[in-house]
């Protein structure tokens, strides 16, 4: 099996108004239904009021609850694993960083370059910096790059951005089932992309369900036993170890399969499909 034009992550960038923009990604985290709380998705809520189950989460610097996969700037971390998300205020005088490790956020205030155009700093230092270097968002920490913006994010080229969100009730060994919410975002020739994934375990403790959220990166890869030509989308989470296999039968239909790229042997619902929202 090989990749297809393994480009990355893509996001939409949007125009630069005073040195700066806008885009999009998630961090991972997980929830806990409780019996005072409606248990379908968007029941839960955090101090603020988002619903964490549906990869809500509160920006200080927007006063608001957002999604980070649909309003943050998604880069991703140059040494290991994990992924951080920028969001801008509405005057881009600050920028709020958002760690896909669960860290709390940070907040920077734009400042003037010397040479010329803006970066954004919790001091004017320089000891954290955001820049748009040569086209790409990236973190900088005493004058290195920590976290860049992948290439293909801003590549028209690539095609128009796509945001599609799959859904299923598949199996579960120990609960009624498992509810998949997938939402996967790319450019429209690029084999490459991110993700979101819910699954959410219904009545899995003591008549509750659990919910799980999962975002990281969408690869496209050719082949699977039997079937050379079958188009099979890996999605790696940004933990670097949680991976999720679906063969991509259709536009609207997408396969679960197993760590070894086999579907299931059983007559058992494995199938996602294209939602109509």
């Amino acid at each position: 099996m090989k990749k297809l034009n393994a480009f990355a992550f893509l996001s939409l960038f949007a125009m630069i108004v005073f040195c700066s923009s806008k885009e999009a990604s998630v961090k991972e985290f997980i929830v806990d239904t409780s019996e005072n709380v409606s248990t379908q998705l968007g029941g839960d809520l955090d101090e603020h009021g988002c619903v964490v189950s549906g990869g809500y989460t509160w920006s200080e610097v927007l006063q608001d609850c957002i999604r980070l996969f649909e309003q943050g700037i998604r880069v991703e971390k140059i040494d290991g694993n994990g992924a951080a998300f920028l969001v801008f205020s509405g005057d881009s005088i600050r920028v709020e960083l958002f760690f896909s490790d669960g860290r709390k956020s940070e907040i920077l205030e734009q400042y003037a370059l010397p040479e010329g155009g803006c970066a954004w700093s919790a001091t004017d230092d320089g000891t954290k910096n955001v820049q748009l270097i040569e086209g790409l968002w990236t973190i900088s920490q005493r004058g290195r790059i920590i976290y860049r913006q992948q290439q293909s994010e801003n590549d028209a080229a690539l095609g128009r951005l796509q945001i599609r969100t799959y859904e299923g009730l598949l199996p579960c060994a120990s609960c009624p089932g498992i509810r998949y919410t997938l939402t996967v975002r790319n450019r429209e020739y690029s084999g490459d992309g991110s993700f979101w994934l819910l699954l959410t375990y219904l009545d899995a403790e003591q008549g509750e369900d659990r919910s799980f959220v999962y975002t990281g990166r969408r690869f496209t890869q050719r082949g699977m036993p039997n079937d050379n030509n079958a188009t099979v989308w890996q999605l790696v989470a940004d933990d670097g170890e949680t991976i999720f296999n679906f063969l991509y039968e259709d536009e609207k239909t997408l396969i679960r399969l197993n760590d070894k790229f086999e579907k299931s042997k059983t007559n058992l619902n494995y199938s996602l499909k294209l939602s109509c929202e």
